[in-house]
């Protein structure tokens, strides 16, 4: 299955605007740079690499798995996110 880097970079963005985070407190948080983070929200890159996702999802709250599936897949922000 490809990766959607649109869609990964969308929900990066909407979790970590759910937590009240910038992209610099989102950095910080997951050990990358604030450019990194653009980068991987607005997918200027073609690819992301695995341990990039990995500290993105560890600083959010989130599974590794919910970040990468397709938006059509399931709901964009599940309820249980507003819970954190």
């Amino acid at each position: 299955m490809p990766i959607d880097f649109h869609g990964l970079g969308r929900r990066v963005a909407a979790i970590r605007e759910l937590r009240d985070l910038t992209q610099q407190e989102l950095a910080e948080k997951a050990g990358l740079t604030q450019a990194a983070v653009a980068r991987v929200e607005k997918a200027r890159k073609p690819r992301v690499q695995l341990a990039t996702v990995v500290a993105i999802a560890e600083a959010l709250g989130v599974s590794v798995d919910y970040l990468l599936e397709k938006e059509s897949d399931r709901n964009p922000l599940p309820a249980a996110l507003a819970l954190r």
